[in-house]
């Protein structure tokens, strides 16, 4: 489990809570959020790992995150760099 991006720890300049997570096992990534009224909710489930710019995608929509497409570029890069050597995985 990571925060899904950095606006997920983040109320406006002030370091908050995660209430945004990507959660990603061998075969799926989800995306899950916080809501104060009804606990952590899974917005959106991909069955294959490869798919971890459509969940950060789905999020920014989700929540309407001020993004640019760059931002979503690199985060999206960060994180598979990241599945293909910390973890482990194989492209």
């Amino acid at each position: 489990m990571l925060p899904a991006i950095p606006a997920s720890m983040f109320e406006g300049e002030e370091l908050s809570d995660v209430r945004d997570l990507l959660v990603i096992t061998d075969e799926v990534v989800a995306v899950l959020v916080f809501e104060k009224d009804t606990g952590w909710e899974t917005i959106v489930t991909f069955e294959e790992r490869s798919q971890v710019g459509a969940a950060v995608r789905e999020l920014i929509e989700y929540r309407d995150y001020d993004t640019s497409e760059e931002d979503i570029e690199t985060i999206v890069w960060e994180y598979e760099e990241l599945i293909t050597s910390e973890f482990g995985a194989e492209s």
